[in-house]
């Protein structure tokens, strides 16, 4: 049950205090609201909002014309609720004085320079004279009734005008390049010593309490000069004034100063490439050392920038020039700086703030960057306002720098807003996993944490979860979850000052076994390649993700590449073995496999090695055997042909084996000499292919050298090959070298 007393009309003066107050009674526990016509109100340095022992009470300490209007007070609980309406009215200023006694009004007046004070009586505007004085200083507006008479008594305003200059949308601040005044309701705008750089477009713009007026400023060329009619009309009806516009001509003078032996010849470029001609009204005139460019009755048209380029027998020079200026720049105190220019050529140039050269120093570095100028100026105060000026001998280039006051408002620290972006990350049968950003605003005092809540959807009774504030952007549910249950959670931040108000809820969450995607497959590796295939095999993942696996899939790409390419396009993969087809002899390609279930494709594993595409070339075995007729058995040509062999000898006690020639030979016939009497030898032989040396045979028998018996002894080695079946014979003889 929800009791609300009716609220009462209020008003009051500008400047004064102001509390509504609303009294609530009734059960279960109540909340109390207050709404204004633009929304919710909320806690403020001005104001604040206060509900203690049933009186709730919204208090502005310096009540202001945006406070007036109409409140609503709502008290709200599970049961109901119910609302009233305020309206706050704001009362004027009253003041009495003794007749015939002077009477003094001042008003404060905030805003950029200049600013025009007017005083109204009655709506009528005061004028300066006996009757009235008026004074504005300080940003103070001061209007004083020397005599106050009865007839003095009603209603005075103060008016405050603010006038701003723009230049292409960027607002003009007064400076020693801009002189700003406003004088007999004329506002005025002197640019002094004027560049090209300051051409644009100019506006004008007043404001006050009605609202903003702006005018844009062209400019003027002859065809705008003669008579001008204008025509005002009001309700009395209306009257012409005639103005007349007389634009005068101007002449634009160039000199240059050269020196050389002989003396140069001189030529005039407008822009990079464009050559000025003599003739009309250009007039180009060299004496001596001096040359001259004059331009007559100068229009638009002509502005740009203009060069003189110097040459003789030796050469041609040209003076350097700006070819980026500096730009005016707009900072705030304790802010860092950078003014930045940009040269035809890299000379050097010399930097002045306000006419006094600039020296680099703690807080001020100077750089040359290729033909680039650039100033740098660290913690700007007051002292570097100004005008800066970049000078390269034959060239210059300015800017103002305008420095603003920051800004420093205090508030008395209060709650956080309420965290954001509240979601939840997981679920199973035992917790619920929720995540969440920090508040847009900590209440002046540092976030401490987080107050987790949660509540069975359907109901209203939220429980606070943890008992201490959590410090992470996150949290795991595991207490008071029950499975078949749906859950919604919220969150609040925590400083010194208390806790905000809840985050938005999140979605129902139902805890049951996640499913997830599967890990990554176990081991994969490449069994075996060749020029255009490649077999892979690998183990089964070791986490199905609570799904059955559906599947495989095979990835792959040039080693130089980036992107991956599915190489099993039209069905997933079910055993833990493919065959890749289609490579590319002598390319290298490298592999990865990731697993699938009913939820998606899980984490990607590659394949540690890369492959290259070509036939496994083995070095070429050989086996000899020693029988009664000594056996060499080739049992493979490594798939390569055999380009020779090497035949080794040694002494059967003896470990070292010895070539018995300095090269491979192709014939497998060879006569050994150089032996030892009644020495017996072992022999061996090496194959070779376009891979390498193979490894040796085995052995043959140990063989003694000795006269031979009768005309020949012959030792027989079969040559057997095992490529294709074909049965080789080699004959080798062993002959005693008479010493």
């Amino acid at each position: 049950q929800l009791l609300q007393l009716w609220l009462q009309q209020t008003s009051v003066t500008a400047g004064d205090a102001v509390c509504l107050k609303c009294q609530v009674a009734g059960t279960p526990e109540i909340k109390v609201s207050w709404f204004k016509a633009d929304g919710k109100v909320r806690s403020s340095p001005t104001c604040k909002l206060e509900y203690t022992k049933g009186v709730a009470c919204l208090k502005l300490s310096k009540a202001t014309k945006s406070d007036i209007g109409e409140y609503t007070c709502k008290a709200e609980n599970r049961i109901g609720s119910f609302s009233r309406l305020l309206n706050l009215y704001l009362c004027k200023n009253h003041w009495l004085f003794r007749l015939m006694s002077p009477v003094r009004f001042e008003c404060r007046v905030a805003g950029s320079l200049p600013i025009e004070v007017s005083w109204l009586k009655d709506g009528k505007p005061l004028s300066q004279g006996e009757e009235f004085s008026m004074l504005y200083d300080d940003n103070t507006a001061v209007l004083q009734i020397n005599n106050s008479e009865m007839r003095h008594s009603g209603e005075y305003t103060c008016v405050a005008t603010n006038i701003s200059w723009f230049k292409d949308d960027m607002e003009i601040q007064s400076s020693d390049k801009y002189d700003i005044s406003f004088k007999s309701n004329v506002a005025v705008l002197c640019i002094k010593n004027s560049q090209v750089i300051d051409s644009g477009r100019y506006s004008c713009q007043a404001s006050n309490e009605a609202g903003k007026a702006s005018c844009d400023i062209s400019t003027v060329s002859k065809l705008n000069a003669g008579d001008y009619l204008c025509k005002a009309t009001n309700e009395a009806g209306s009257e012409f004034c005639k103005a007349k516009v007389t634009v005068k001509e101007g002449t634009a003078t160039f000199i240059a100063k050269v020196g050389g032996d002989p003396i140069p010849s001189v030529k005039w470029m407008k822009g990079k490439w464009r050559q000025v001609t003599h003739g009309g009204r250009i007039s180009i005139e060299q004496k001596g050392q001096e040359a001259k460019l004059e331009i007559k009755e100068v229009t638009k048209s002509d502005s740009g920038q203009y060069r003189c380029v110097a040459s003789n027998k030796h050469g041609e020079i040209e003076y350097p020039y700006f070819t980026v200026k500096l730009q005016d720049y707009t900072a705030v105190e304790k802010d860092e700086v950078v003014l930045d220019c940009e040269l035809s050529k890299d000379v050097d140039v010399m930097w002045y703030h306000n006419e006094a050269e600039i020296k680099a120093s703690k807080t001020v570095n100077i750089k040359a960057e290729g033909k680039r100028r650039v100033l740098i100026i660290k913690r700007v105060g007051d002292k570097d306002k100004g005008q800066y000026l970049c000078d390269c001998g034959t060239d210059k280039t300015t800017a103002t720098l305008h420095i603003e006051e920051s800004e420093f408002i205090f508030s008395p620290p209060g709650i956080p807003s309420p965290p954001i972006e509240l979601h939840v990350t997981g679920a199973s049968r035992d917790f619920l996993a929720i995540a969440w950003k920090p508040p847009q605003t900590d209440g002046g005092a540092p976030v401490r944490g987080y107050h987790i809540e949660m509540c069975e959807a359907g109901t209203e009774k939220w429980m606070r979860v943890n008992s201490r504030p959590v410090k992470e952007l996150k949290y795991r549910v595991e207490e008071g979850v029950t499975p078949e249950k749906e859950y919604i959670l919220r969150v609040r931040a925590v400083n010194a000052i208390g806790e905000s108000e809840p985050s938005d809820i999140s979605e129902n969450v139902f805890p049951c076994r996640p499913i997830t995607v599967p890990s990554p497959p176990v081991n994969p590796k490449v069994k075996d390649y060749s020029r255009a295939t490649a077999d892979l095999v690998w183990t089964k993942p070791t986490k199905d993700g609570g799904s059955p696996i559906l599947g495989y899939t095979v990835e792959m790409k040039k080693a130089s590449a980036e992107e991956w390419k599915k190489v099993n396009l039209d069905d997933l993969i079910k055993q833990c073995a493919y065959r890749v087809k289609g490579l590319e002899e002598g390319v290298t390609y490298r592999f990865r496999v990731f697993a699938s279930n009913m939820i998606g494709d899980g984490e990607p594993r590659e394949i540690p090695e890369s492959v290259t595409a070509q036939d496994i070339l083995i070095p070429p075995e050989i086996e000899m055997e020693a029988t009664c007729r000594d056996c060499v058995t080739v049992r493979n040509d490594g798939g390569k042909s055999i380009t020779g062999y090497i035949l080794e000898r040694k002494e059967k006690r003896a470990v070292r084996w010895v070539p018995c020639t300095k090269s491979p030979i192709s014939e497998r016939r060879m006569k050994v000499t150089n032996l030892i009497p009644n020495h017996e030898y072992q022999f061996r032989v090496r194959a070779e292919n376009d891979v390498g040396l193979g490894d040796p045979s085995k052995p043959c028998r140990p063989v003694a050298a000795k006269d031979p018996i009768g005309e020949f002894a012959v030792t027989t080695l079969l040559l057997r090959s095992s490529s294709g079946g074909v049965v080789l014979f080699c004959f080798f003889v062993v002959e005693l070298k008479n010493m």
